[in-house]
């Protein structure tokens, strides 16, 4: 009975007859027994004509020696030492402007603390208060938020810091720094008035149509005019 050879042995068979190995010794063949651990070292047979050896293509090889050195060229760079003289001088009569004016310009400062409430925005410069009218406008704020709540009220509290950083900037920036605020929170929306609580900067410009009629300094002194704000914000 014939042994049905497995598709993996086939493949073995044609890949050693194609080197050149008998993968199966005959009857009459002596054998000899061989130590796999050493196998690797055991010469192997010459390939056969169908492989393609290193012979068959040529290699070109490049002598160091014949590659072109590109040849360098050292040149001494001159220096304008006079317009490099004059560069500086204006750097410094640049920085000597800058800080002249920055000297003249006004120090513009404030913190401003607003809150939006219903159809009011509520506008107050943290630097103009007091002790008294700190505490009024604390008290202001917590009142505020309570009844928003309570009530579904639309309600945020929103500060802007200026300057930015420690140097004063402009009063342009100031201006338009506090423009997009209120404009940030109010959105565009022509229904929400704009109500000063205390005064702004001196180099501030609001609009007209900004309210002032109430502060915190005449609430911290009258108990009644706490009640008549109070009235007009819900009115």
């Amino acid at each position: 009975m014939m042994t049905q050879q497995t598709p993996s042995l086939v493949q073995n068979r044609y890949i050693f007859s194609q080197l050149g190995m008998q993968l199966w010794a005959g009857r009459s063949t002596q054998v000899q027994a061989v130590d796999f651990a050493t196998v690797h070292t055991l010469p192997i047979s010459q390939p056969s004509s169908h492989l393609a050896t290193l012979n068959d293509t040529p290699i070109t090889v490049l002598q160091s020696e014949t590659l072109a050195k590109p040849d360098i060229i050292h040149q001494p760079i001159a220096l304008n030492t006079d317009k490099m003289s004059n560069l500086a001088s204006q750097d410094i009569k640049t920085d000597s402007s800058s800080s002249a004016l920055q000297e003249n310009q006004p120090s513009i400062s404030y913190q401003l603390s607003a809150v939006l409430y219903r159809n009011w925005l509520l506008l107050v410069d943290e630097h103009q208060l007091e002790m008294a009218t700190k505490s009024v406008w604390s008290s202001l704020m917590q009142a505020l938020e309570k009844n928003a709540k309570q009530h579904q009220y639309r309600h945020q509290i929103r500060q802007l810091s200026y300057p930015f950083d420690e140097i004063y900037g402009q009063p342009l920036l100031a201006q338009r720094s506090l423009d997009g605020f209120v404009f940030g929170l109010t959105k565009g929306d022509s229904s929400i008035q704009v109500l000063t609580l205390t005064q702004m900067h001196d180099a501030i410009k609001t609009d007209a149509a900004w309210l002032s009629q109430f502060s915190l300094a005449d609430m911290s002194v009258a108990g009644e005019q706490k009640k008549q704000f109070w009235q007009f914000l819900h009115q």
